[in-house]
């Protein structure tokens, strides 16, 4: 008996055919992400027709929360605190800026 070596570890023996065969060392390709558009992006964001990439235009919500913020931040020129925008932006939107809202949600138009 001979001690084995690395490469016999390696290598299966087969008792039935008396030979030695070498593993599988081949390994598959990656699989392509065939689904281009993926799902867990925003479509907001960008659309993909393929191999062109556009970006659409964020629109708000009209009377929407972002829609408040942006417009009571339009004209200011100094900085505002986060009291003084949900003030200002309450005006502008339909969103309750402060409490959830009623729908069961737990989130407010700041959040």
């Amino acid at each position: 008996n001979q001690p084995q070596t690395d490469e016999d570890q390696s290598n299966e023996y087969n008792s039935d055919t008396n030979s030695v065969s070498k593993p599988n060392t081949t390994t598959k390709p990656k699989a392509a992400n065939k689904n281009k558009n993926n799902s867990n992006t925003d479509p907001s964001r960008s659309t993909t027709n393929g191999d062109k990439t556009k970006t659409k235009v964020y629109v708000p919500k009209y009377r929407g929360a972002v829609y408040g913020i942006l417009f009571a931040l339009k004209d200011q020129s100094t900085p505002l605190s986060k009291s003084q925008i949900i003030e200002r932006s309450s005006r502008f939107t339909d969103t309750d800026m402060i409490n959830p809202s009623t729908t069961g949600s737990m989130y407010n138009g700041w959040s």
